[in-house]
C-alpha cells in the first residue's frame, strides 16, 4: 500500500468507516487493549466487544511501526483495528508508544533525508520484554524531535477525520515522553549491567526543565491537533524519570525517588491547567492482592491517588499483565511480579479487582472525585470472565 492513501482510497475508507451514528458519550468506560501491530488479537478483541459493559478498544500503535520514512504514514493497520470497533458499534482510544519505538530516521542525518535528531542508546530492563532491552532515544527536548511528534499529531488527526473515524475516537493518551510504552516516563534507572542512564542523559543536556519545557508544547500540540477531545496520562510513580537536579547534576541515589515523584506531579499539574475537565490520570498495573511487605506498590498507589487530587484530574485504572502479553493470560489477581502472580480463580474475583479501581478506598469510604473513570482491561481476560464487567462498567464514575 502507497505510503499517503490516494483519492479513491480514501473513499473507499471513508465508506467503510461509515457506521450508524453513535450517540455522544463521554470519554470514560471500559476498554478492551489491543495491539494495532498484532493481528493475531483481532478475533478475541471482536469477540471482547461484543461483551456487555465493554465500551470500545484501546488501540496501541508504535511510532516506528507506522512511520517507515521521515514524515511518512502508512496507516493500514490502525485502519484495521479502528474498523474492528466500528463494525461493533464502538468507540475507541489511542496510545503511541514513542521512546523506544521512535522511527530510524529521526536519528539519520539531515544529509540523508531524516531528521538528524541527537540521540543515546540506552538500555532498559523492560517488562514488556521480559528483558534488558536495548534502543536508540532522542531526548524530547530536541527542536528536530518536537518538530517530528508534532508532524506526526497533524496526520494522525488529519488520517482520522478524511475517513470519519475521528467522532469515534473518545479518548488520546498524552505520549511523547516515554520509554517502552505509551506511560509517563524516560529511562531512569540502569536496571541491567553497564547501563547508566544518568550519564547518559548528562550527554544529551537534560534538565527537568527542558523536558517540562517540550511537555508543555506537547500539550499545546495535542490541543491543536485534537480540540474537542478527553486526553488521559499512564502513571508510572517509581522513579519515572532520571535523578537529575534542576542544574543538570546528578543527584544522590537517596533523592532519586523523591526527585523523580515530584518531577512525575508537576508534569500532571501542568496537563491538567492546560486541558481543564478534559483529563484523567491512570494507574497502568491494577492488582487485587499484593503482599503487604511489596511497599513500593502502595507507595506509587497513594502518589497516584494524590497527584490526580492534587490536578484536580479523574482517575482512570488499567489491569496489570502480570500473566503476560496475548496469548498469554493478561492480568492476574494476586502477586506484584511474573514470579509470584496468581491468576483471577474466578469471574467474582475480576470483578472485584475491577471494583478496586473503580473504588479505590472501597466504595464506601472513596469520594466520588475518586471514583475511577475508565478501566483497560485485556481482551483475553474480559472473554475469560464476561460477567465481571458489565456490574464494574455501571459502577464508574462520570467525567465531570
Amino acid at each position: 500500500m502507497a505510503l499517503r492513501s490516494a483519492a479513491g482510497c480514501l473513499v473507499g475508507l471513508a465508506l467503510a468507516f461509515a457506521q450508524p451514528a453513535v450517540a455522544a458519550t463521554p470519554p470514560g468506560g471500559v476498554y478492551a487493549i489491543i495491539a494495532a501491530n498484532t493481528p493475531a488479537q483481532d478475533p478475541v478483541a471482536t469477540q471482547a466487544l461484543q461483551v456487555p459493559g465493554v465500551d470500545g478498544l484501546l488501540i496501541h500503535l508504535r511510532w516506528a511501526d507506522i512511520s517507515p520514512a521521515t514524515k511518512q504514514y502508512n496507516w493500514t493497520t490502525l485502519d484495521r483495528v479502528v474498523q474492528i470497533a466500528l463494525a461493533a458499534n464502538k468507540r475507541f482510544e489511542i496510545g503511541i508508544e514513542t521512546g523506544s519505538q521512535t522511527p530510524a530516521w529521526m536519528f539519520t542525518p539531515k544529509s540523508a533525508g531524516g531528521m538528524g535528531a541527537p540521540h543515546a542508546t540506552f538500555t532498559v530492563d523492560a517488562f514488556s520484554a521480559e528483558q534488558c532491552y536495548t534502543f536508540d532515544m532522542a531526548p524530547p527536548y530536541s527542536a528536530a524531535y518536537l518538530s517530528a511528534f508534532n508532524d506526526m499529531l497533524a496526520q494522525l488527526a488529519k488520517h482520522l477525520r478524511r475517513t470519519g473515524a475521528y467522532k469515534h475516537l473518545s479518548m488520546i493518551k498524552l505520549s511523547g515522553i516515554t520509554t517502552t510504552t505509551d506511560e509517563l516516563r524516560l529511562p531512569a534507572v540502569g536496571g541491567c549491567e553497564g547501563a547508566n542512564s544518568v550519564q547518559l542523559w548528562q550527554s544529551l543536556g537534560y534538565t527537568p526543565g527542558k523536558v517540562q519545557a517540550a511537555w508543555r508544547q506537547m500539550l499545546q500540540m495535542y490541543l491543536k491537533h485534537f480540540p474537542e477531545k478527553a486526553f488521559n496520562i499512564g502513571f508510572i510513580g517509581v522513579n519515572a524519570f532520571p535523578a537529575i537536579n534542576a542544574d543538570g547534576g546528578a543527584a544522590p541515589a537517596d533523592k532519586a525517588k523523591h526527585l523523580s515523584a515530584k518531577f512525575v506531579a508537576a508534569l500532571i499539574a501542568d496537563a491538567s491547567t492546560t486541558m481543564p475537565g478534559k483529563l484523567a490520570v491512570g494507574f497502568d498495573s491494577l492488582t487485587f492482592n499484593v503482599p503487604s511487605t511489596v511497599v513500593s506498590y502502595r507507595q506509587s498507589r497513594k502518589q497516584f491517588l494524590d497527584d490526580v487530587a492534587a490536578a484536580n484530574a479523574r482517575p482512570g485504572w488499567q489491569t496489570n499483565e502480570l500473566l503476560g502479553s496475548y496469548p498469554k493470560d493478561g492480568a492476574a489477581c494476586g502477586g506484584n511480579t511474573q514470579q509470584n502472580a496468581v491468576a483471577c480463580a474466578n469471574a467474582a474475583e475480576f470483578r472485584k479487582m475491577l471494583l478496586r479501581g473503580v473504588f479505590p478506598h472501597g466504595q464506601a469510604d472513596t469520594p466520588p472525585s475518586q471514583w475511577g473513570v475508565y478501566l483497560e482491561v485485556f481482551p483475553q481476560n474480559v472473554v475469560a470472565f464476561p460477567a465481571a464487567i458489565a456490574p464494574a462498567h455501571d459502577k464508574l464514575g462520570g467525567w465531570n
